[in-house]
């Protein structure tokens, strides 16, 4: 590895802790990716020695480490960009990256299917599969060793070129579609900046009766500490409806398959024309319904509403210190889907295990519309298998029930963020009622889940205490990065999220954005001070780039 000139000298490997081995110990791209290359060399043991190097490191050394990584980000080159379609530069740069990302799949391949098959064979003394001979077989870039019953299995077609890899094909195919699907999504956004035109198609005022309509869903002594929680009798909210910017069907479905999965990269660009937002500390709220489908329920008319929290700022402070621990260590996880991006061949997935990394799998590109990759594998008794779930794994922390409850139970703090939460989802839960849009359940009341637990509720048990035990019926997603590339949710637990922003300790204040680029439109989110629910089913959204360095999003949502 060069030696770099940075704080950290020439003791940059000791923190090779992905990702911000990255992009935090070096001072320089060129640097950067001196370490990808010297990382992706590294075998599984060195790996794991430098991972528990790294979680030595001090609070001082952590904060420095991500400042470093803060000023790279903010003068990072932008591939698309940077080169012209027509000097012939896009096409050299579409095959240098799918190179890149080859030899950065082949260390992963080696150091599992290797390691593998030469612990057999220092067990049986034999060698395994005539592994040594088909190796001298393999693709100089990827290391990919052809297997005639993989291919077989996966319908794929040779190359007709001599000398050409199979596998390099479909992963130069993966890189096309990302830089095709996020130079989509750049051409909508400078479209609606250079012709711009209102989103709106009316605007009204609406005055919510909260108090009535909590005496109706949970009878009136429930309803009267939560008027007390929520501080106000009536909410007034202004209501906005979008136009409806793709006339049918079709042109919808064919826009959101080209844009899904893909990265808004538009750091520097100027704000969108159509920024909706809601003054600070504002006791109004903003409602703004979506276009929907001629053919869908009324009950699943998608919306956004936007409304000031009420968060202690201590409360703030503490919760963040808490998951910035989880952001210097690199958490990732596993979210299958648009959401997660364009998967490159190399990146971590946490679907792939060392039996389906072999130097003999063959990772197929999927359709035009999809992001995943599939892989066709031998199994280690010598049976063909697919495995269908190859996603990117993201930078996110995702807690199941239970460990959300253990939270809630032990974490003042973070026992407070979550009934705030809640109250801001009831009053979105009463807007609804008051612009005519009917509950998801038969029933006709609109939170059957949580009047239940108001029913059971135990002698001496307070509103606040329900509230947490209801907000943990369902687990929780705190995004670290700008993983949650462009989508539309699906959720089969709960049909409305609840996303909350907080700014990262010590780093600019920077707000967040919910970019909609089908509805012309752009939401600002104020970190620390505003909750946003919403129901996005039908409707692309993606997130904007300062989810990178300036501030995370916490999304989850009750079962109603």
């Amino acid at each position: 590895m060069t030696k770099c000139s940075n704080w950290f000298g020439a003791k940059a490997k000791t923190f090779l802790k992905p990702p911000l081995h990255i992009l935090g110990g070096y001072s320089s791209w060129k640097d950067v990716l001196h370490g990808i290359r010297h990382y992706n060399e590294m075998s599984p043991g060195e790996r794991q020695r430098e991972a528990v190097k790294a979680r030595g490191l001090t609070r001082k050394e952590k904060a420095q480490l991500k400042a470093n990584m803060d000023r790279l980000m903010a003068d990072r080159p932008d591939p698309t960009m940077e080169c012209s379609v027509d000097d012939g530069g896009a096409e050299q740069l579409k095959q240098l990256t799918a190179a890149a990302a080859a030899r950065s799949v082949a260390a992963m391949k080696h150091c599992s299917g290797e390691a593998i098959i030469r612990k057999r064979e220092a067990a049986t003394g034999r060698d395994i599969e005539g592994y040594a001979k088909r190796r001298k077989s393999a693709c100089a870039d990827c290391g990919f060793v052809r297997d005639a019953r993989v291919l077989k299995a996966a319908k794929c077609e040779l190359p007709q070129e001599p000398g050409e890899c199979v596998q390099c094909i479909e992963a130069a195919k993966q890189w096309t579609k990302k830089l095709e699907k996020d130079a989509r999504l750049a051409e909508i956004y400078h479209d609606q900046l250079e012709r711009p035109q209102s989103c709106s198609e009316w605007s009204r005022e609406v005055v919510v009766q909260l108090e009535a309509f909590l005496v109706n869903e949970f009878g009136r002594e429930v309803a009267g500490e939560l008027v007390h929680l929520l501080g106000m009798r009536q909410l007034c909210i202004d209501v906005l409806e979008l136009a409806d910017c793709n006339t049918t069907k079709q042109s919808f479905a064919s826009e959101e398959g080209r844009i899904a999965g893909a990265e808004w990269r538009l750091d520097g660009e100027p704000l969108h024309p159509n920024i909706l937002q809601l003054p600070e500390d504002s006791p109004r709220a903003l409602f703004v319904k979506m276009p929907r489908a001629k053919d869908a329920k009324p009950s699943l008319q998608n919306f956004a509403f936007l409304m000031n929290n009420g968060f202690v700022q201590s409360a703030v402070d503490s919760f963040v210190g808490g998951e910035m621990e989880a952001i210097f260590a690199g958490t990732t996880g596993r979210r299958p889907g648009p959401a997660s991006g364009v998967y490159q061949l190399g990146d971590e997935c946490h679907s792939f295990t060392p039996v389906t990394r072999k130097d003999t799998t063959f990772y197929k590109a999927s359709g035009e519309k999809s992001v995943h990759m599939y892989a066709h594998y031998r199994n280690n008794r010598g049976e063909t298998k697919k495995c269908n779930l190859g996603y990117r794994a993201m930078g996110i922390n995702r807690l199941n029930t239970q460990q959300k409850g253990r939270c809630a139970r032990g974490l003042l703090d973070y026992g407070h963020i979550l009934e705030r939460e809640a109250l801001v989802y009831i009053a979105a839960i009463a807007c609804l009622d008051a612009v005519g849009i009917p509950p998801t359940n038969s029933d006709g009341h609109y939170l059957p889940e949580l009047r239940e637990i108001f029913a059971r509720r135990k002698e001496g048990e307070s509103v606040l205490e329900c509230l947490k035990k209801w907000m943990c019926t369902t687990g929780e997603i705190r995004n670290h990065e700008a993983s949650c590339k462009c989508h539309m949710d699906g959720n089969s637990s709960h049909p409305y999220e609840i996303l909350s922003m907080f700014h990262r300790s010590r780093i600019s204040r920077k707000d967040g954005f919910v970019y909609l680029p089908l509805d012309n439109a752009c939401i600002r989110v104020k970190c620390d001070k505003q909750s946003l629910v919403s129901n996005f089913t039908l409707t692309p959204h993606v997130a904007d780039p300062s989810r990178n360095c300036s501030n995370f999003s916490k999304v989850h949502g009750p079962c109603p």
